[in-house]
């Protein structure tokens, strides 16, 4: 009876223990979630604001060498100002290429 006793002293004082510390572990993950709120700087997990550049002057990406359109690869041929300004706004020109498309 006394061993059952002892069991069950044990028994509520580890559990006391695992609540503690999950209730520390609670308070830890607020604190430093309400600190990254308020100024997220101390964390260091900001990235570093990407600087503006501008194009140089005359130069509008529709540059052309040796038959193939520089900024797309595709091949300058009728259209060709077309598929440039219907295809390649939504998605790479690299997606024409690799499907090896044609004329037809």
């Amino acid at each position: 009876m006394a061993t059952e006793d002892d069991f069950r002293r044990n028994e509520q004082k580890a559990y006391r223990f695992v609540i503690f510390l999950f209730s520390l572990l609670f308070v830890l993950i607020s604190a430093s979630l309400a600190f990254y709120m308020i100024k997220p700087s101390l964390f260091g997990f900001q990235s570093q604001p990407n600087p503006i550049t501008n194009a140089p002057p005359g130069n509008d990406g529709a540059e052309i060498r040796n038959g193939i359109h520089l900024r797309t690869g595709l091949i300058n041929a009728k259209g060709l100002m077309t598929v440039v300004n219907n295809c390649t706004s939504c998605h790479s020109s690299k997606l024409i290429l690799q499907n090896r498309m044609n004329a037809e």
